[in-house]
Protein backbone atom coordinates (compact mmCIF):
# COMPACT_ATOMS: atom_id res chain seq x y z
CA UNK A 1 0.00 0.00 0.00
CA UNK A 2 1.39 3.39 -0.96
CA UNK A 3 1.79 6.17 1.54
CA UNK A 4 -0.99 8.11 -0.20
CA UNK A 5 -3.35 5.17 0.09
CA UNK A 6 -2.42 4.72 3.75
CA UNK A 7 -3.16 8.37 4.50
CA UNK A 8 -6.50 8.26 2.69
CA UNK A 9 -7.39 4.98 4.37
CA UNK A 10 -6.61 6.39 7.82
CA UNK A 11 -8.67 9.50 7.11
CA UNK A 12 -11.55 7.28 6.05
CA UNK A 13 -11.28 5.17 9.23
CA UNK A 14 -11.06 8.31 11.34
CA UNK A 15 -14.27 9.65 9.81
CA UNK A 16 -15.97 6.31 10.43
CA UNK A 17 -14.95 6.62 14.06
CA UNK A 18 -16.42 10.11 14.20
CA UNK A 19 -19.63 8.77 12.63
CA UNK A 20 -19.85 6.09 15.33
CA UNK A 21 -19.19 8.72 17.99
CA UNK A 22 -21.97 10.90 16.58
CA UNK A 23 -24.37 7.98 16.30
CA UNK A 24 -23.77 7.02 19.94
CA UNK A 25 -24.51 10.59 21.07
CA UNK A 26 -27.71 10.78 19.03
CA UNK A 27 -28.92 7.38 20.24
CA UNK A 28 -28.16 8.18 23.87
CA UNK A 29 -29.94 11.55 23.64
CA UNK A 30 -32.99 9.84 22.12
CA UNK A 31 -33.37 7.04 24.65
CA UNK A 32 -31.79 8.34 27.87
CA UNK A 33 -34.71 10.38 29.22
CA UNK A 34 -37.11 7.44 28.83
CA UNK A 35 -34.72 4.99 30.49
CA UNK A 36 -33.70 7.12 33.49
CA UNK A 37 -30.28 7.50 31.89
CA UNK A 38 -29.59 3.78 32.12
CA UNK A 39 -26.49 3.01 30.11
CA UNK A 40 -24.65 6.25 30.91
CA UNK A 41 -21.52 4.33 31.92
CA UNK A 42 -21.55 2.23 28.75
CA UNK A 43 -22.11 5.38 26.70
CA UNK A 44 -19.11 7.08 28.29
CA UNK A 45 -16.90 3.98 27.95
CA UNK A 46 -17.81 3.54 24.30
CA UNK A 47 -17.02 7.16 23.54
CA UNK A 48 -13.67 6.91 25.32
CA UNK A 49 -12.71 3.87 23.24
CA UNK A 50 -13.67 5.67 20.01
CA UNK A 51 -11.63 8.72 21.05
CA UNK A 52 -8.59 6.52 21.74
CA UNK A 53 -8.90 4.93 18.29
CA UNK A 54 -9.19 8.36 16.64
CA UNK A 55 -6.10 9.53 18.54
CA UNK A 56 -4.19 6.53 17.20
CA UNK A 57 -5.27 7.40 13.66
CA UNK A 58 -4.18 11.00 14.21
CA UNK A 59 -0.71 9.98 15.43
CA UNK A 60 -0.25 7.63 12.49
CA UNK A 61 -1.45 10.33 10.07
CA UNK A 62 1.07 12.82 11.44
CA UNK A 63 3.86 10.26 11.12
CA UNK A 64 2.90 9.41 7.54
CA UNK A 65 2.41 13.03 6.47
CA UNK A 66 5.77 14.16 7.83
CA UNK A 67 7.58 11.20 6.24
CA UNK A 68 5.78 11.48 2.89
CA UNK A 69 8.00 12.69 0.04
CA UNK A 70 6.93 16.00 -1.47
CA UNK A 71 6.47 14.48 -4.93
CA UNK A 72 3.62 12.34 -3.57
CA UNK A 73 1.76 15.43 -2.33
CA UNK A 74 0.23 16.21 -5.71
CA UNK A 75 -2.96 18.18 -6.39
CA UNK A 76 -5.19 15.12 -6.81
CA UNK A 77 -4.02 13.71 -3.49
CA UNK A 78 -4.44 17.05 -1.72
CA UNK A 79 -8.00 17.37 -3.05
CA UNK A 80 -8.83 13.89 -1.78
CA UNK A 81 -7.40 14.75 1.64
CA UNK A 82 -9.40 17.98 1.66
CA UNK A 83 -12.61 16.03 0.97
CA UNK A 84 -11.96 13.81 3.99
CA UNK A 85 -11.03 16.80 6.15
CA UNK A 86 -14.20 18.65 5.13
CA UNK A 87 -16.22 15.58 6.12
CA UNK A 88 -14.35 15.45 9.43
CA UNK A 89 -15.20 19.10 10.12
CA UNK A 90 -18.87 18.49 9.33
CA UNK A 91 -18.98 15.47 11.62
CA UNK A 92 -17.31 17.38 14.46
CA UNK A 93 -19.90 20.15 14.16
CA UNK A 94 -22.71 17.60 14.34
CA UNK A 95 -21.04 15.97 17.35
CA UNK A 96 -20.87 19.32 19.13
CA UNK A 97 -24.58 19.88 18.50
CA UNK A 98 -25.51 16.36 19.65
CA UNK A 99 -23.29 16.65 22.72
CA UNK A 100 -24.88 19.98 23.65
CA UNK A 101 -28.22 18.14 23.69
CA UNK A 102 -26.78 15.33 25.82
CA UNK A 103 -25.28 17.87 28.25
CA UNK A 104 -28.61 19.68 28.51
CA UNK A 105 -30.42 16.40 29.22
CA UNK A 106 -27.88 15.45 31.88
CA UNK A 107 -28.11 18.90 33.48
CA UNK A 108 -31.92 18.68 33.55
CA UNK A 109 -31.76 15.20 35.08
CA UNK A 110 -29.28 16.44 37.68
CA UNK A 111 -31.59 19.30 38.61
CA UNK A 112 -34.53 16.91 38.84
CA UNK A 113 -32.57 14.57 41.10
CA UNK A 114 -31.48 17.46 43.31
CA UNK A 115 -35.13 18.45 43.66
CA UNK A 116 -36.01 14.88 44.66
CA UNK A 117 -33.21 14.86 47.21
CA UNK A 118 -34.39 18.17 48.63
CA UNK A 119 -37.96 16.85 48.90
CA UNK A 120 -36.67 13.78 50.72
CA UNK A 121 -34.59 15.90 53.06
CA UNK A 122 -37.58 18.12 53.87
CA UNK A 123 -39.73 15.04 54.48
CA UNK A 124 -37.22 13.58 56.93
CA UNK A 125 -36.79 16.91 58.71
CA UNK A 126 -40.57 17.08 59.22
CA UNK A 127 -40.64 13.45 60.34
CA UNK A 128 -37.90 14.07 62.90
CA UNK A 129 -39.72 17.15 64.18
CA UNK A 130 -42.95 15.14 64.47
CA UNK A 131 -41.12 12.38 66.37
CA UNK A 132 -39.64 14.97 68.73
CA UNK A 133 -43.08 16.45 69.34
CA UNK A 134 -44.61 13.05 70.16
CA UNK A 135 -41.91 11.99 72.63
CA UNK A 136 -43.06 14.69 75.04
CA UNK A 137 -46.87 14.94 74.87
CA UNK A 138 -48.31 18.40 75.52
CA UNK A 139 -48.39 19.28 79.19
CA UNK A 140 -46.04 16.49 80.30
CA UNK A 141 -43.06 18.78 80.49
CA UNK A 142 -45.11 21.26 82.48
CA UNK A 143 -46.25 18.47 84.86
CA UNK A 144 -42.66 17.44 85.51
CA UNK A 145 -41.52 20.96 86.29
CA UNK A 146 -44.41 21.55 88.75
Amino acid sequence: MTTQMEVLSLLKFKNRGLQRFLRSSLEFAAKAPQSDFEGLDQFQNYRESVIKAIQLFDRKLVDLATAMPEELKNLAFILQVKTYLDEETRLKREILTADATVQMLLREEGERLLGEIQKGKTYFEKLEKFKADTTNPPGETLDKTL
